[in-house]
């Protein structure tokens, strides 16, 4: 009687926890309707922080896994740059944002490890996977509804919604990204492959339509990543695999080339920004400008970085505009030098490893989604966004669970 309690309280608390998780998830990516109806600002973090209170009350074991120490390293390293900060305000901006990202992957991890037989722990990761993709997934119908017709012509998906609740439109995008990765893993994963095939398709459409260049290429690439892992001991396989998904870039490129003016119309600005034409996109000379202050400022503090969101700061004192690096890889060494460099992506590089070593369908969305990562990381600044913490808390999660041994092969064994 005994333990029939216990089960029952232990089932009522994974409730609890997921609904806790699912909510934190959806005050991220649906953070515009709350600026917008309620005016309220940073209630999101309000929200994590409340939830990490109420998730800790049911577990008493924090579970570290490999992003979880990672990331609690990198955010002391940047609290600590407060000792040679030349900006206040947008240091504890930044701080403030780490901070919050941490405590959301704290909550996932903690949620997927309630109890640690391996079966459940993937079905918990997976869960938080779901969480995302369906509030992603409402959240892009809105911005449908919100563009209307103009979405066939100028109008960028997202655009509207996300810069009027005065969150971030690059947010959207990354949110879009990360959606797609989850719904081309499960045609792969999930005995519903036709809907997540349909489903995989109208994501890439939306990233189309976001007018945001890297989103027409990062889909594909997560793709080739995945399968590209799979196969990666029959070579025959590996060539098909290059082909077909080279075919299918092409083909979207012809596609959107004649049908997505807005990102044809970009398109053709990146080529003469790489042309070195004198009619290049004003963005394209900007990005180069930023960049090339971004290598200056590591040069110049090369182990400590110039503090943690401070070098837009650097950018105006040298005649740049006031933004970030938009490379991930540059901000992060003009930030926290080379220490903070090795910390964040240090980390990813030790759960990439440990997925390369072990061969399973777990470990492919792991290494696919961390080699995506890093390549898209060339064209934004991604360290402080909710929605890269949450695959990677889960990517950890998924990666610890592999190497949890089955009762069967404990008993086995013993």
């Amino acid at each position: 009687m005994r333990h029939t309690k216990k089960i029952s309280l232990i089932i009522t608390g994974e409730n609890l926890l997921g609904f806790l998780v699912a909510f934190d998830i959806a005050a991220y990516v649906c953070q515009t309707f709350i600026y917008v109806d309620l005016g309220i600002i940073y209630i999101e973090q309000v929200i994590t922080i409340l939830s990490s209170f109420l998730i800790m009350m049911f577990t008493t074991k924090i579970i570290p896994n490999t992003f979880l120490k990672g990331y609690f390293a990198f955010f002391l390293f940047a609290a600590m740059s407060i000792f040679w900060s030349s900006s206040t305000s947008v240091y504890y901006m930044r701080v403030r944002d780490i901070f919050s990202c941490l405590l959301l992957a704290l909550n996932i991890t903690q949620y997927c490890f309630v109890t640690c037989d391996k079966n459940d722990i993937k079905k918990r990761a997976n869960n938080v996977l779901s969480f995302f993709l369906i509030f992603v997934c409402i959240m892009t119908v809105y911005c449908y509804y919100v563009a209307g017709s103009d979405i066939l012509s100028w109008a960028r998906l997202g655009k509207d919604v996300y810069v009027s609740g005065n969150s971030s439109f690059i947010l959207y995008t990354c949110y879009l990204t990360l959606a797609s990765y989850i719904a081309i893993a499960r045609i792969f994963t999930s005995d519903k492959k036709n809907i997540y095939i349909i489903l995989s398709v109208l994501l890439y459409a939306s990233c189309v339509f976001t007018g945001v260049r890297k989103l027409m290429v990062l889909p594909f690439l997560f793709l080739y990543f995945f399968l590209l892992y799979r196969y990666r001991n029959n070579a025959a396989k590996i060539l098909g695999v290059t082909i077909g998904v080279g075919v299918l870039a092409v083909l979207a490129v012809w596609i959107i080339m004649h049908y997505s003016s807005s990102m044809a119309t970009r398109i053709n600005q990146l080529l003469l920004g790489l042309s070195g034409s004198a009619n290049q996109e004003a963005s394209y000379s900007e990005r180069s400008l930023l960049a090339s202050l971004a290598w200056k400022c590591f040069k110049e503090h090369p182990i400590i970085g110039y503090a943690i969101g401070q070098f837009r700061i650097y950018s105006v004192h040298h005649g740049g505009p006031e933004l970030y690096a938009h490379c991930n890889w540059l901000e992060i060494l003009a930030d926290l030098g080379i220490i903070g460099f090795a910390i964040y992506y240090g980390t990813q590089f030790i759960i990439l490893v440990r997925a390369y070593k072990k061969q399973s369908i777990v470990c492919c969305f792991v290494f696919a989604f961390i080699l995506a990562n890093m390549f898209s990381d060339i064209f934004q600044v991604s360290y402080y966004y909710d929605g890269h913490v949450v695959l990677f808390a889960v990517c950890s999660c998924l990666l610890l669970s592999d190497y949890i041994k089955d009762d069967k092969s404990q008993q086995s064994e013993s």
